[in-house]
């Protein structure tokens, strides 16, 4: 459905990302793993058109998506990002709503007042639906970024560290939520991620960056190994199953990732 063949990305004198390439396929939730400054943010935002990659290609259904017009494009291919502004003065209502305007050829109709309605009630919204962005915790409006995506149907999704600011259920919440838009809806859903273990169990493949290359892709198992781990993030990890719920559990960082941080 979107593919990205051979993108690079360069700031100034720094190159962010390499020669990367990857493709979703309808119904497929990936999750884009990597350290800080790996280029998974830089990607998701060459996807979503928000940044123009420095050479590359990347198509929807074939198309290079540079030949979208915005409303088009926005009907295809929505990005939701880690940080919200939070001097936006508008309710939550105001900005999921904002997530129908791609669809609309008119006035804002009932279907629209009920798909909204959905999205709030999906992400536990409907108490807060008049109050004050500015009022918000971070996580709930993370919540509100996500509920303005799903309102508008989009059959690509782009998410920036989406469960970053949630507590435990509520990420638990979001993925399934998130699951089950790729599974039924058959949406393509790319997801960038620290947590390993939530990228495990509820993505169908995990694609690793590294010095802003794609080191690895497949399924969780084989590629989130100790070496790989090792290797992108410089600390040991001890990777497992437990009833069926895959978890990775970093033991000792690296002499050499020390020595950086220090």
């Amino acid at each position: 459905m979107i593919v990205a063949d051979a993108v690079r990305f360069v700031a100034g004198n720094k190159t962010i990302l390499q020669d990367v390439g990857i493709a979703l396929e309808r119904g497929e939730f990936v999750g884009l793993l990597g350290a800080n400054g790996a280029g998974k943010s830089t990607l998701l935002k060459c996807l979503a058109r928000l940044v123009a990659a420095s050479a590359g290609r990347i198509t929807l259904d074939g198309r290079p998506i540079a030949a979208f017009g915005r409303r088009e494009f926005a009907r295809s291919v929505a990005f939701v990002p880690q940080f919200m502004p939070t001097d936006m003065p508008l309710t939550v209502m105001d900005l999921v709503q904002l997530g129908r305007v791609p669809h609309l050829r008119g006035r804002f109709g009932p279907g629209d007042r009920r798909i909204v309605f959905a999205a709030l009630e999906q992400m536990d919204l409907v108490p807060d639906a008049f109050r004050p962005l500015a009022e918000l915790s971070g996580g709930e409006r993370q919540r509100v970024a996500l509920a303005r995506a799903l309102v508008q149907e989009p059959r690509v999704l782009l998410l920036d560290e989406p469960t970053s600011a949630l507590d435990l259920r509520h990420q638990l919440q979001t993925m399934r939520i998130v699951r089950s838009l790729a599974a039924d809806r058959g949406w393509s859903v790319l997801a960038a991620m620290h947590d390993l273990g939530l990228a495990a169990r509820f993505t169908d493949r995990v694609a690793l960056l590294a010095g802003g290359r794609l080191s690895r892709i497949g399924g969780w198992d084989s590629v989130l190994t100790p070496d790989a781990i090792r290797a992108a993030y410089g600390v040991t990890a001890v990777v497992g199953c437990v009833q069926g719920l895959p978890y990775v559990l970093p033991s000792e960082d690296e002499p050499a990732a020390r020595s950086q941080s220090a």
